[in-house]
């Protein structure tokens, strides 16, 4: 298992796109909307074997409480997820976005 910090600082350096691609190399997918089920969530969790919350300003390592301020890739890539970006990271038919009243933030691009 890598170390949390280790992780995010890999994914830093990827573009969302990258990440994106690197994501579906690795078969890694997750629910939109849901910050511990999302596909970074999922792949920054199987890396250190710990969960993981991914939101557009954070990410929380569950068992520690670490958090640290998400790159700004991680989060543009989270925004994409969350409004359909990447669909072929979607697991199934897990979409909290269309079965839920969470009003999501206006993506920049």
């Amino acid at each position: 298992m890598r170390e949390f910090k280790s992780v995010v600082e890999k994914l830093a350096e990827m573009s969302p796109d990258d990440m994106a691609a690197h994501f579906h190399e690795h078969d890694v997918k997750g629910t939109r909307g849901a910050s511990g089920m999302c596909a970074a969530a999922n792949y920054i969790g199987r890396e250190t074997g710990e969960p993981v919350k991914v939101s557009y300003k954070y990410i929380t390592n569950e068992t520690t409480g670490a958090t640290v301020i998400a790159p700004p890739s991680v989060s543009l890539f989270a925004m994409r997820f969350d409004h359909g970006l990447y669909p072929g990271l979607v697991d199934g038919d897990a979409d909290w976005i269309n079965s839920s009243p969470l009003l999501l933030p206006k993506m920049e691009q």
